[in-house]
């Protein structure tokens, strides 16, 4: 069996990024005998710890390279000597980069100009590398290829749906929701980490056009104004699936025309629709090249004010969404995009 190695230059505080990775570990299990090696350190941790964890990290994953036979790492341009190492063994053995944004765009919007002339100087070495490039959207493959990069592939995001353990949810939590259910007669959800480009004001001045609508918020927000909002700061993953599938719909990611961002596949809108929640994007979602899931994506940009009262019509059933998303979302159907191993059993 074929030696895989994972390398995830972050840590693991990241509810949505832990989901991602650890679905794509499980379904990689399964064919390869699969590595992982990651950052470890904390939110809180002083910066020298960071810098120790992070050095630490770099070591780990130059050496475990040497000994696994393909190389998969998800894209960060302050892993400057990991990307310059794998750039090198990319003419040894397969390395596969997986990207997931126009990083120039966000770091200039973030004014981290030190990180985006790292991410420049990486980009020109790669374009001599032979590693291979994951695009998770159309706009993002088109944007590689003009960077020059070569083995440039589209292969969308999946997702792996967990079982909600109804045994370990805080029964605050079950209450609070259920008493704000019964103010609404529908429940929308939205998802964030406070990046502006999630666009959460943006979705609250329209759910307040609609005040028969409640809206749960989690994430790291403030100052709402309105009684049509219930906020969970943070929630478990375990949480977040039962409180996701109390709701009707949900909001994904609303203001990425912030960094000229057309097309996506980010992980809560596949969080939503395999826990059975149709979903409403302010962008082109790829999970419309699935016809079985077209129906239940309303894009904003096409039907604005009737976005909402469209999405209340709409006719679904929560079990028949969550099946037909988790077989079209599968990891599966990323990993045999590109792997030609997988692709031929």
């Amino acid at each position: 069996m074929k030696r895989f190695l994972y390398i995830l230059p972050t840590n693991f505080e990241h509810v949505g990024i832990n989901i991602k990775v650890q679905g794509q570990l499980q379904f990689l299990a399964q064919h390869y005998k699969t590595s992982l090696i990651y950052i470890r350190f904390k939110r809180q941790s002083l910066f020298l710890s960071k810098l120790l964890a992070t050095y630490i990290f770099e070591l780990k994953a130059i050496g475990a390279s040497l000994c696994h036979d393909i190389i998969y790492v998800r894209y960060n341009p302050k892993s400057l000597f990991v990307n310059i190492w794998l750039i090198l063994l990319s003419y040894i053995k397969p390395v596969y980069i997986e990207h997931n944004t126009i990083m120039q765009t966000e770091l200039h919007f973030l004014n981290r100009f030190f990180e985006s002339n790292i991410h420049q100087f990486i980009l020109r070495c790669l374009q001599v590398s032979h590693c291979h490039h994951i695009a998770v959207n159309e706009q993002l493959k088109h944007h590689l290829v003009e960077k020059k990069l070569s083995s440039v592939i589209y292969a969308q995001n999946g997702f792996l749906k967990s079982p909600t353990d109804m045994s370990i949810i805080e029964p605050p939590i079950i209450n609070q929701l259920k008493t704000f259910k019964q103010a609404f007669s529908h429940i929308a959800i939205f998802c964030g980490n406070g990046y502006p480009w999630h666009g959460c004001n943006d979705i609250i001045k329209l759910i307040q056009e609609h005040p028969t609508i409640g809206l749960i918020v989690v994430g790291p927000y403030s100052n709402f104004n309105t009684n049509q909002c219930l906020q969970f700061k943070f929630l478990s993953a375990n949480t977040l699936n039962y409180v996701i599938e109390q709701c009707d719909f949900a909001f994904s990611t609303f203001r990425w025309d912030m960094l000229d961002i057309t097309d996506g596949s980010p992980l809560k809108s596949r969080h939503y629709l395999c826990h059975g929640c149709p979903i409403i994007v302010n962008y082109h979602d790829c999970a419309t090249d699935f016809r079985s899931l077209k129906p239940y994506i309303i894009d904003y940009r096409q039907l604005k004010d009737q976005s909402i009262p469209t999405m209340l019509t709409l006719n679904y059933n929560k079990q028949q969404l969550s099946e037909l998303a988790c077989n079209a979302l599968s990891w599966k159907q990323y990993f045999t995009r590109f792997l030609p191993e997988l692709s031929v059993k």
